[in-house]
């Protein structure tokens, strides 16, 4: 279950970014620096597909 929540959550962050990104265009909203730490980020992206992957080893 965890994966489907993660998953659906995933899902509604890509929605919220492709409004943004319309927003953008619109100009109604800008843009500001952010610092962001990598290795958290992209752990987070690849735990749903490491089941997966460990089972076709």
């Amino acid at each position: 279950m965890g994966i489907l929540k993660n998953s659906a959550q995933d899902l509604l962050a890509m929605v919220n970014d492709l409004l943004d990104v319309s927003r953008l265009e619109q100009g109604r909203i800008s843009l500001a620096p952010e610092r962001r730490i990598l290795p958290p980020l992209l752990s987070g992206l690849s735990m749903p597909y490491v089941p997966a992957v460990s089972s076709k080893g």
